[in-house]
């Protein structure tokens, strides 16, 4: 009977086994195919990712970031994505665009198959099923984990630190938690999850356990304490944090699209099997918790508040998706199936039930399996629309025109993306989000609104003053006509390049002070 018991458990992780390797070679073909058959992208950021590696392979190791001369890093600057430049290095050499889309397909499939991963570590049943199903659950989860931005690889993360608190390894979760705040931010995240984890840990055992709340802040703190970047990524981590509560008077801020909320409504519409799997399933399955996992408490109320959230921010999504799918994945495993008999499920008993049961499931699969297929279509279709050659020819005329260092003024935060990514021989305003300049100081931000709509009385003159440019970038997608009107028409100024995407002029020195339609703060 042992060696029968032993003989099962060896099939059953070897076919667990085969089942990995299937979904991890479907989860690259599947990246791979949205993001190699376009020539465009749809992530800004990830052409700034890919650069910031290069220069890291080109410059070593380096503490500034002189690139953006008008915000935060300005003053304070600390590399919070360093372990995920590091490892984009081996990405970042001969053709870049090839690299960062390489990079998304590697990192992202590394992700997606982590998930399946951990549920073959809890001993869920048919764990490559539930990876297909991820793959079908949210169009707008598949969007961003196949973006070249370290999404996947904070997912990655996540997943080992509820891996940690779940089996309570407590020294690595100190690892881990060290090594997540070394990658991203978002690794605070890991704080309110050992506070679950140590809530849990008292409802099921009536012990209070701290190692794991400690063991996160430790590492979170000595991550912060020993990066390269220190000290600096204390203040340059709390003014990330403060920025995401931006002050009232800031109220023309241009918010980002992943920081707008959602309805219920629209979450159901895009993420209908996660939806299903992670809040319905649960409620569904209320009346036989005392069958749930005992250690399902982190993942039960981090999927629910990553859902909750994502009401007032989409892009908690990029990881709400993930555990409402490992939610449902295993408190389905722990209740059906690993109980699929007629003593355990007396519903079972009749076979006439059992199969209306089975003919549910299946139905339920292929509904999964059309919403997943229509939403792959419409990511296709419609989501690679950033082209990253628009300021490529208009970089090459500033390289070669313009001194080293050379500031240029640009009007669009998402702008810079595109010039770093060409032109590293110049240095430019603001970049990678409006708050980096709109926090740091306020007022500045609000003169540099009423420049680039076209509100200032001499534009010209105030980019010279303030923001101590010769050169301006103006895109043609970014709106900046009234500008570029207002800037063709005064004589200090010169359009000195033009092509389809991009305008580039030359300012002259002014002679006398400008006024805005306000009095400008002292500097």
């Amino acid at each position: 009977m042992t060696h029968l018991h032993q003989h099962n458990t060896a099939l059953s992780r070897s076919q667990a086994f085969l089942g990995l390797i299937g979904i991890t070679i479907l989860n690259a073909i599947v990246l791979s195919v949205h993001l190699f058959s376009h020539h465009t992208l749809h992530s800004v950021d990830g052409m700034y990712h890919i650069r910031y590696a290069w220069l890291y392979r080109q410059k070593g190791l380096f503490t500034d970031f002189p690139w953006m001369q008008f915000s935060i890093a300005k003053d304070t600057w600390a590399d919070h994505h360093f372990l995920y430049h590091l490892l984009l290095m081996p990405f970042a050499g001969g053709d870049l665009l090839f690299g960062m889309k390489l990079s998304a397909v590697f990192f992202g499939t590394i992700a997606l198959s982590a998930c399946v991963l951990y549920l073959i570590a809890h001993r869920v049943r048919f764990a490559w099923v539930y990876g297909i199903v991820l793959l079908l659950a949210s169009d707008f989860f598949l969007f961003r984990i196949s973006m070249p931005r370290s999404i996947s690889l904070s997912l990655i993360f996540l997943l080992l630190a509820l891996w940690c608190l779940e089996r309570k390894h407590h020294r690595l979760l100190f690892g881990v938690a060290f090594a997540y705040i070394w990658t991203y931010q978002t690794a605070i995240a890991l704080v309110p999850m050992a506070m679950v984890a140590v809530a849990w840990g008292r409802w099921q055992e009536g012990v209070w356990e701290w190692r794991p709340l400690l063991y996160t802040t430790g590492g979170i703190f000595f991550g912060l304490a020993l990066h390269p970047f220190a000290p600096d990524t204390f203040s340059f981590f709390a003014f990330h944090f403060s920025s995401a509560f931006p002050s009232q008077h800031l109220a023309d801020i241009p918010l980002i699209p992943e920081w707008r909320g959602t309805t219920l409504a629209l979450l159901w519409q895009r993420n209908y099997p996660a939806f299903l799997l992670g809040l319905v399933l649960p409620l569904v399955l209320l009346s036989q918790r005392k069958h749930w996992p005992r250690d399902i408490g982190v993942l039960l109320v981090g999927a629910l508040a990553l859902w909750a959230v994502s009401l007032r921010a989409e892009r908690m999504l990029e990881y709400g998706v993930a555990f409402a799918v490992l939610l449902g994945a295993r408190l389905f495993d722990a209740t059906v199936v690993q109980r699929w008999n007629a003593e355990s499920l007396p519903f079972l008993a009749s076979k006439a039930k059992a199969r209306i049961v089975v003919l549910c499931l299946g139905l339920l699969c292929l509904s999964f399996l059309w919403f997943g297929v229509k939403k792959h279509q419409d990511l296709h279709r419609y989501a690679f629309e950033i082209r990253s050659d628009i300021a490529q020819d208009a970089s090459r005329w500033l390289k070669a025109n313009t001194p080293a260092g050379a500031i240029v003024y640009h009007t669009d935060w998402a702008g810079f993306s595109y010039l770093f990514f060409h032109n590293t021989h110049n240095h430019y305003i603001a970049g990678l989000s409006p708050l980096f300049l709109a926090g740091w100081k306020p007022r500045l931000f609000q003169d540099y609104q009423t420049i680039n709509q076209g509100r200032s009385h001499d534009p010209a003159r105030w980019i010279r003053t303030l923001f101590r440019a010769r050169y301006v970038v103006l895109f043609a997608a970014a709106g900046d006509a009234p500008l570029a009107q207002q800037l063709s028409l005064d004589p200090l100024v010169k359009e000195v390049y033009a092509d389809s995407n991009t305008k580039i002029f030359e300012i002259s020195t002014p002679t006398s002070h400008p006024t805005l339609p306000h009095k400008p703060a002292p500097r």
